[in-house]
């Protein structure tokens, strides 16, 4: 077989990574591509090897991403069941539209920013008033940097200086 011309040649391992990344085994990928098994890993592997890792990526950055993704999927299966003229088109991409959002929220639930128990939102909410009000009134106050990181292990659990209702805290009384 004759070389493929160099932008052939790059448009055909786009393809093969397009392939894989889409979820194909590498049989299929292969037989697709004209290629055998080990040449698809290997266009594969020198593909993601001029990719940033995904530790060189900020985490913050890359949960906006994903939560971009799952905004655009909801959004594009809103526009499926506008659009759709069967029913069944209608019902399908309402069910799954409503998995994405439902992952949405589970993902939002595993980073801290939905509380696992959404039956305690409010608590939580009713928490973190509480919690702005107290850094508001230290700023206030200008008070150090050190006691506000006291408080804060303090409130984490991880500070010697006793909390209320603790066995050292009734005996200094």
């Amino acid at each position: 077989m004759p070389a493929l011309p160099p932008q052939a040649r790059v448009e055909r391992n786009a393809e093969v990574v397009r392939d894989r990344a889409r979820g194909l085994g590498w049989s299929k990928v292969a037989e697709r591509n004209g290629l055998s098994e080990r040449q698809c890993r290997r266009i594969c592997e020198e593909w993601r090897a001029t990719r940033p890792s995904a530790y060189d990526h900020d985490p913050l950055a890359l949960l906006d991403e994903i939560l971009d993704h799952y905004d655009a999927g909801i959004e594009d299966l809103a526009l499926v069941r506008e659009e759709a003229l069967q029913d069944a088109v209608k019902v399908g991409a309402v069910k799954a539209r409503m998995n994405l959002i439902r992952e949405k929220a589970e993902l939002l639930q595993a980073v801290g920013i939905l509380p696992r128990d959404l039956g305690k939102f409010a608590e939580e909410r009713d928490l973190r008033v509480v919690a702005d009000t107290v850094w508001a009134v230290m700023d206030k106050h200008d008070v150090p940097d050190d006691a506000r990181l006291d408080l804060a292990a303090t409130l984490r659990g991880n500070s010697s200086v006793p909390t209320p209702g603790t066995q050292a805290t009734l005996n200094s009384y």
